[in-house]
């Protein structure tokens, strides 16, 4: 083989094989540090997650394992905010890099579990603060959600002011019937 058929093959055989080894070994769970960060900072309390699992396409499909969000700093740390099973989240990123439009077609909640608690001084874990704009100006249009559905989720719910402890099971189901007819 000459000299110029070898550099050829290795200037060719090298990328090539970097490439096949990077598909073979592939994780998004790389990538959990920086989304657990993201999230944290967006929801001013830590969160964090065990598997990461991303399909890209026009309509961008999330899927992260075993999602705690903690309560706020300050709150008592007895259990979780929230605890999510699988987080599954469809985003369309045509219409946000084309549109500026954030849609969101389907978010999918399977087994959460939910504790919303408010101590009698009126603290409470469900309040989120709201993001400041990275802009100024003209405010970004909500989120479009699109389908919401949640599969076999627990809540408990405490409000001593409103003298309320409840326990709740939370299934969505397709709407059927007149509602259905009306989207």
């Amino acid at each position: 083989m000459t000299m110029r058929a070898k550099c050829w093959v290795a200037g060719i055989g090298i990328p090539v094989l970097l490439i096949v080894l990077l598909a073979i070994f592939w994780s998004w769970n790389w990538f959990i540090p920086m989304v657990d960060s993201r999230a944290s900072a967006a929801l001013g309390r830590k969160v964090t997650m065990s598997h990461l699992h991303v399909r890209l396409g026009r309509v961008v499909t999330v899927r992260a394992g075993n999602v705690q969000i903690d309560n706020p700093k300050g709150f008592p740390a007895t259990q979780p905010f929230a605890k999510i099973r699988q987080l599954t989240i469809r985003f369309n990123i045509i219409d946000y890099l084309f549109h500026n439009r954030t849609v969101v077609p389907l978010i999918d909640l399977n087994h959460p579990v939910i504790n919303a608690v408010a101590t009698p001084a009126q603290v409470d874990n469900y309040t989120f603060k709201a993001a400041k704009p990275s802009k100024p100006g003209k405010p970004k249009p909500p989120p479009e959600i699109g389908t919401l559905t949640i599969e076999s989720g627990l809540a408990h719910v405490v409000d001593p002011k409103l003298k309320a402890n409840l326990r709740l099971v939370i299934d969505t189901r397709a709407a059927t019937g007149i509602v259905a007819k009306h989207r």
